[in-house]
């Protein structure tokens, strides 16, 4: 029998060529950490006494069930917009506890838990995660146009993707009829 080295090779090749193929089309792409953002806007309902009890995308309890103080209101924000890097495109649902007796003095500020439960397309998957999220809401101050301020930090509590990650979120709207709520911070994907 007689084989040829040139098409010894040329076979050799072409087995390497369809392995990496078969490899690469069904290998998940590898994760990266980015700065991803989303903003979220939708109009809030009027603050209902006592705090918001929604369940977490996940069936767990909602971050936003607490009440530190004892009195304290919920705003909804139901079927939002949600756009950006962190989740893609599509809706939220956001519940937020504002403890009303702890004030932050002199600014009159209140302590505010939160969820966020988004669902949206990324890259052409469907996706849906939770964000919990912490921090103050300030009352309005002219140079806002009347509108309450709010800001802290927010982590991913679950992803249908896996993704993970933590940063810094800003509102401003609180409790009106249009609310914005930017979230950004490194997120793994």
């Amino acid at each position: 029998m007689d084989i040829r080295p040139a098409a010894l090779l040329a076979t050799g090749i072409l087995a390497m060529l369809a392995s990496v193929a078969l490899a690469l089309e069904v290998s998940p792409q590898a994760a990266t950490t980015a700065n991803r953002t989303a903003v979220i806007t939708g109009p809030t309902n009027a603050p209902a006494a006592g705090q918001c009890s929604a369940a977490s995308s996940d069936g767990s309890t909602g971050y936003e069930n607490q009440c530190p103080s004892g009195t304290c209101s919920c705003l909804e924000i139901a079927n939002a917009r949600v756009r950006g890097s962190l989740a893609g495109q599509g809706t939220a649902d956001i519940f937020i506890t504002v403890d009303d007796e702890l004030v932050i003095t002199p600014s009159g500020c209140n302590p505010i838990f939160g969820i966020a439960n988004l669902t949206t397309t990324l890259h052409g998957f469907a996706l849906t995660e939770t964000v919990n999220f912490a921090g103050a809401s300030c009352p309005a101050e002219p140079i806002r146009r009347g509108k309450a301020m709010a800001s802290g930090a927010f982590g991913l509590q679950s992803s249908s993707i896996s993704s993970t990650g933590f940063g810094l979120f800003t509102g401003i709207g609180l409790g009106t009829a249009k609310v914005q709520l930017r979230f950004s911070g490194a997120v793994t994907q």
